[in-house]
């Protein structure tokens, strides 16, 4: 079967185009009540083609993931000349899709935890199953529709009742559905209550999280699979291109990419007509390659991106009720379907390169994956370590208290803590290395306070016994304490952890550790030099039971103790556990791996300034903040003085953390109009790693230079 996307003519209205940015905008409606009929054929007229537009209407104020009942399910045909209309009954439509012909819709009641089909029309609904459904995908040579979901059976609630830690995805037939076959169980995939899929034409490949907030793309069934962004909402066009988009944490840029993540590009979409402030929600490409849809409160967007999808060429508005719904009340969950026409034709994706199956860069860090267990390398990396059953295990990090990442997406610790997003990373690490009895342990420290005491890395129990595993500061010093089984046994410091070796500083920059230990033996190495050899001798349990006295139960943290004492305070990356003793050339050649990671880092332009507060963005609540943990907003200031730095003068817009653990930083208690701050500033474009945050802001000067307040942590 020959498939190919019509050639479309677009034909624009007369009236209502606006030049914004260097985007051509298209005012679908006047301002006057909404016109659902003259709506449809603007429809038609921006695609070309018969096109048929969803969404859902609430009909009581909720969050914009709307998982609730209280919903409408709406539907408007650019043909059939019956304008918008409601179909089915007033339920909960989580994520309502069309399939491959747009004859029917396919949701999930996420109260009930089903899903379900309805013709197009209104008719034949029915009840396909228990899961969430994520995409429909038309098997092309058989004719056959899948629908792609998540077993929630399978998923571990965590706070809030979210789901972070989601089951596998599995595929069944719509039309017989007792037929199902498994898709990915790899790794947890998605978040919360939300499960955003999305597939190549061939259905060879799928964007997600995986698990969020890291998205990427993934080899169906069960392959391999690339980290490209942070954010939520990541999807794959339609015409196998693999071109892929990340929704960025302020809820108002796209991130588009070529296929593995390269050729990245900023879209923004808070240049839709009638936008003032606020989110936009629900981006997700349509069947055609040329167009996405998306929400702005009480309306929906078609959008169609330029020749080079760089931008947003125009906007079409299908649906608005802001003069029938109340604030807050959103519609949500827009899917479009645009007729390809008999002659529909895309390549596959054979002439895409393939995703490595366990590094993005052959012979890039983390390099040799013999017994290697646990590495984490930056936020951006594609972290995870194989492991005995083929799969990986993913290692994703939570920040909590003052930590955040760094430019260089390292973890930034300032008195709070980094701890993998399950306990299956710190059961591997205790399970492989109590098997080996041996282990090599890796990573890039950078001290914040070159003489300090704090906890770098921990391997500990909650309940406050002897750690199995800790790396230290102790003034200029690294230290690795022993594993449990070798104490002090007499003095004061009877049942303490004694100091396996260490290991002096350089006076600043990052430095290069790797720590090799095996039978009461531990060699060090500083930068790729190796440093020196130490041995317990007389510890005779050592050539017994090795790590035998580790509790299973221990918990890998990063910054402080289990307890929250100790903290240590710098920069942490490159960590990487071997459950074997490294030869010397190995342990020398990590450093090689990473050094030019480390190599031509500049520090990002920096402005001390006196400023004063002139406008300030409301702090989200806990409801507003959804399934996020922490929020910068965007307060405006008028430079008044530059005490040290870069030149930087007038009003300038400065993103500043609000939001830590889901509660207030007690710094915005200070926050006055009018009063005068001392801040520290850099460019927001040399911090990448802040695209995932969330941010809120309803600032009006939005055209002004914009910085990113480094002075609180």
């Amino acid at each position: 079967m020959e498939r190919q996307f019509r050639k479309i003519k677009v034909i624009w209205p007369l009236s209502g185009v606006f030049l914004v940015m260097g985007a051509s905008l298209l005012v679908a409606q006047a301002q006057d009540r909404f016109d659902d009929k003259r709506a449809a054929l603007e429809l038609r007229k921006t695609t070309g083609a018969h096109t048929r537009f969803l969404w859902t209407h609430q009909l009581s104020p909720q969050s914009e993931m709307q998982a609730q009942d209280g919903l409408e399910l709406w539907v408007l045909d650019s043909d059939d000349g019956k304008g918008a209309r409601k179909i089915g009954e007033s339920a909960s439509y989580h994520r309502p899709l069309f399939t491959a012909d747009g004859n029917r819709i396919v949701w999930t009641n996420h109260p009930q935890r089903n899903m379900h089909v309805i013709n197009f029309d209104g008719s034949g609904t029915r009840t396909l199953g228990k899961g969430q459904m994520g995409d429909v995908w038309r098997d092309h040579e058989t004719g056959i529709d899948w629908v792609y979901y998540r077993d929630l059976a399978e998923g571990k609630l965590k706070r809030e009742e979210h789901i972070y830690e989601g089951g596998k995805v599995w595929r069944l037939q719509l039309d017989n559905p007792e037929i199902k076959e498994l898709v990915w169980d790899k790794t947890p995939i998605c978040h919360g209550t939300l499960f955003y899929l999305s597939l190549t034409d061939d259905g060879k490949y799928g964007a997600s999280a995986f698990p969020w907030a890291g998205n990427g793309i993934a080899a169906f069934p069960n392959g391999a699979y690339q980290k490209i962004h942070f954010g939520c909402w990541s999807g794959l066009s339609p015409d196998n291109s693999g071109r892929f988009f990340s929704f960025d944490g302020d809820h108002r840029y796209l991130h588009l990419f070529d296929w593995g993540g390269v050729n990245s590009r900023e879209i923004r979409l808070d240049v839709v007509p009638e936008y003032k402030s606020g989110d936009v929600y629900f981006p997700r490409w349509t069947n055609h390659p040329d167009f996405m849809v998306m929400s702005h409160g009480p309306r929906t967007y078609l959008a169609k991106f330029n020749q080079d999808c760089t931008a947003i060429e125009s906007f079409t508005k299908v649906a608005d009720a802001s003069d029938q719904l109340p604030q807050k009340h959103w519609l949500g969950y827009p899917d479009c379907w645009i007729d390809p026409g008999p002659n529909f034709k895309v390549a596959d994706t054979s002439n895409l390169k393939s995703l490595d199956a366990v590094a993005e860069v052959k012979g890039a860090w983390p390099g040799e994956t013999e017994d290697l267990v646990f590495a984490w390398k930056n936020r951006a990396a594609t972290n995870r370590v194989p492991t005995d059953n083929g799969n990986f295990l993913p290692i994703e990090l939570e920040e909590s208290g003052l930590a955040r990442y760094g430019r260089q997406w390292q973890m930034h610790l300032r008195g709070g803590q980094f701890t993998p997003n399950n306990d299956e990373a710190a059961r591997h690490i205790i399970a492989a290395c109590q098997k080996a009895k041996a282990m090599t342990i890796e990573l890039v420290v950078n001290p914040a306070i070159p003489r300090q005491d704090g906890t770098i890395l921990v391997l500990e129990a909650p309940s406050g016994e002897a750690a199995n595993l800790r790396v230290l500061q102790w003034l200029n010093r690294i230290n690795i304490e022993l594993p449990r089984s070798v104490v002090f046994d007499k003095g004061d410091k009877a049942g303490q952890a004694k100091v396996l070796f260490s290991l002096v500083m350089p006076k600043s920059g990052p430095a290069h550790v790797v720590f090799v230990y095996e039978k009461g033996r531990v060699d060090a190495y500083l930068n790729g030099e190796f440093q020196d050899s130490q041995s317990m001798g007389g510890f005779h349990k050592w050539e017994k039971d090795d790590f035998a006295a580790w509790t299973d139960e221990a918990k890998l943290i990063f910054g402080r103790r289990v307890d929250g004492s100790d903290p240590w305070q710098g920069q942490l990356e490159g960590v990487s556990i071997h459950a074997r003793a490294l030869a010397r050339d190995e342990a020398r050649a990590r450093y090689q791996l990473y050094a030019q990671d480390l190599k031509d880092r500049t520090p990002a332009p920096q402005s001390s300034v006196t400023a004063r507060l002139v406008s300030r963005s409301a702090v989200p609540s806990e409801q507003d903040m959804g399934i996020y943990s922490r929020a910068l907003v965007t307060n405006e200031y008028e430079v008044l003085k530059v005490n040290q730095g870069e030149p930087v003068s007038g009003k300038i817009l400065v993103q500043q953390y609000a939001v830590v653990d889901r509660k207030p930083l007690p710094i915005v208690s200070e926050w006055d109009i009018g009063k005068e701050y001392s801040l520290v500033l850099e460019p927001i474009n040399d911090h990448p790693e802040l695209e995932g945050e969330r941010l809120f802001e309803d600032v009006d000067n939005l055209d002004a230079p914009v910085f990113f307040e480094v002075s609180s942590w």
